[in-house]
């Protein structure tokens, strides 16, 4: 299941005759988006301090991926929010396209909570539907960051230490880190950094653990919390093909303009306004290859299909612990996804013909 040792030109062939194959069906193709977009969804529910559409795409973002998958001559249709989309679909509304494979893509969910990412998955599964996507324990576990570490130490990959905390419960199992560790405290159920502050990253002790209770309060939620790893922070693309998975390179990532420090860590604040950039972290092939191929194993542990990413957090003696997964990676034009992509030699719009084409593949439409 996983990929033997392959350079970039050789993903970068595999992906070609992935677009080569979809082209084939690619004009009796329906594809149906169901992604929030930012002044445009409405939001259910939200946090106080926090905004979920942190992790909704902007206006411009949303109508350059469709026109990006229009050009490819698929038929694309854009529901804001899930409601609309699963309302459409129970109405029948899919059954006057003219369309012979019909296939659902879903990111930027609104709502707020555990298990929210689940909830097309598992309407798609239930009515019949292909995804792009991971199914819906796959989007389940990637979302709750305690116990995807926990597995994910279980299993045998280096994690950092970590514990759990909520406001109205204190530490499970009254386990919680040393008085001068130095951590970050993450929000259990949310990507986007959400609750992740200067306040929350540094050296524990009382004030630290009141700041952390502050943001369970504030995100109604326990936080995870980890030994902040010293080093460079990676970001790695994976691809699911139906025999094996594919991690191209690791991409680094650092606030913008502020250089690769090995204490810089992205807050909610630089997430919010996409204040980071991407850049090659500088690795020898066999160092690049080696966390490529651990951040395929954990995809393959976890389930993940279609377009996945791991996280890792490079220590000062090269060892790898993985931070975060995501089922539903951004795939903007500033993501990590689109930085690899364009480093062998393909367009945007490429990117989101290939993330169609992987999604076509394990539902046996080429």
């Amino acid at each position: 299941m996983i990929a033997e040792h392959r350079t970039l030109a050789h993903v970068e062939a595999e992906i070609q005759a992935l677009l080569t194959q979809i082209q084939q069906i690619s004009q009796d193709l329906a594809v149906l988006l169901v992604i929030c977009v930012r002044d445009v969804t409405v939001i259910k529910r939200d946090y106080s301090r926090y905004s979920m559409s942190a992790g909704f795409l902007h206006g411009p973002e949303i109508r350059e991926f469709v026109s990006s998958l229009a050009s490819r001559n698929f038929y694309v249709q854009h529901f804001a929010d899930e409601s609309t989309f699963m309302s459409w679909i129970l109405g029948g509304e899919q059954n006057f396209l003219p369309y012979r494979h019909k296939i659902v893509y879903t990111s930027a969910a609104n709502g707020i909570g555990p298990g929210r990412r689940t909830l097309i998955p598992a309407f798609c599964s239930l009515e019949g539907l292909p995804t792009a996507n991971s199914d819906a324990y796959s989007c389940a576990i990637n979302r709750h960051k305690f116990h995807c570490a926990m597995l994910l130490k279980e299993l045998g990959f280096r994690v950092p230490r970590t514990w759990w905390y909520d406001a109205e419960e204190g530490w499970f199992q009254d386990d919680r880190p040393t008085i001068g560790d130095r951590v970050i405290a993450k929000s259990t159920f949310e990507g986007a950094s959400l609750g992740v502050s200067a306040a929350t990253v540094g050296e524990f002790g009382a004030h630290m653990e009141r700041e952390i209770a502050n943001a369970s309060r504030d995100l109604r939620q326990p936080m995870t919390v980890q030994e902040f790893i010293r080093g460079n922070e990676l970001e790695v693309p994976v691809l699911r093909l139906p025999d094996r998975y594919i991690a191209p390179s690791p991409v680094a990532i650092a606030r913008r303009g502020g250089g690769r420090s090995p204490d810089d860590v992205l807050l909610y604040e630089d997430v919010y306004d996409d204040y980071y950039e991407f850049s090659s972290p500088g690795y020898s092939n066999e160092e690049s290859r080696r966390i490529s191929e651990i951040a395929e194993r954990v995809a393959a542990a976890l389930g993940f299909r279609g377009f996945s990413r791991v996280d890792f957090r490079i220590d000062e003696f090269g060892n790898p612990f993985v931070i975060d997964v995501s089922t539903t990676p951004h795939l903007t034009r500033t993501s990590s996804f689109n930085f690899i992509f364009d480093q062998m030699g393909f367009t945007y719009s490429d990117m989101l013909e290939a993330m169609i084409a992987v999604g076509a593949k394990q539902n046996d439409m080429i």
